[in-house]
């Protein structure tokens, strides 16, 4: 899986990310295509810079995930 993901409520804190990624067609608006992953957040998984500036709420930070080529098999 190689992809981004940002607004993570307590990614920096996180040892493992439950991610919901589209498997099927790109086109496909079916609810099979989409598919859960735990991943475990190793030197593969980039966290870039906390504190990306919310209005809302600043009780917790949140971050962007990067995936690089991370190997994932589906939640059964």
């Amino acid at each position: 899986m190689t992809g981004t993901k940002c607004w993570i409520s307590g990614g920096m804190q996180a040892d493992w990310f439950t991610v919901f990624a589209k498997t099927g067609e790109p086109s496909s608006r079916l609810h099979t295509d989409i598919c859960g992953f735990i991943v475990e957040a190793t030197a593969r998984v980039l966290r870039g810079e906390g504190g990306q500036e919310r209005w809302a709420s600043r009780a917790i930070d949140t971050t962007e995930i990067v995936f690089d080529h991370v190997a994932v098999g589906p939640i059964r």
